[in-house]
């Protein structure tokens, strides 16, 4: 926990509230299950159909 970053699944989750949506991201206050903690969770949207194109 030290780095602030931590990854998990939506599973180990609950009370999701809806912070901010943008086109790429979705940012939510929930409880994190295991902790018993109120966290932030940023969901990143990739999109599959994104093709990086090196020059």
């Amino acid at each position: 926990y030290a780095s602030g970053l931590v990854t998990g699944n939506f599973g180990e989750f609950t009370d999701f509230d809806n912070i901010c949506q943008t086109k790429f991201r979705k940012v939510y206050k929930c409880k994190w299950k295991k902790c018993d903690l109120t966290v932030v969770h940023k969901d990143l949207d990739v999109n599959s159909n994104l093709q990086i194109v090196q020059e």
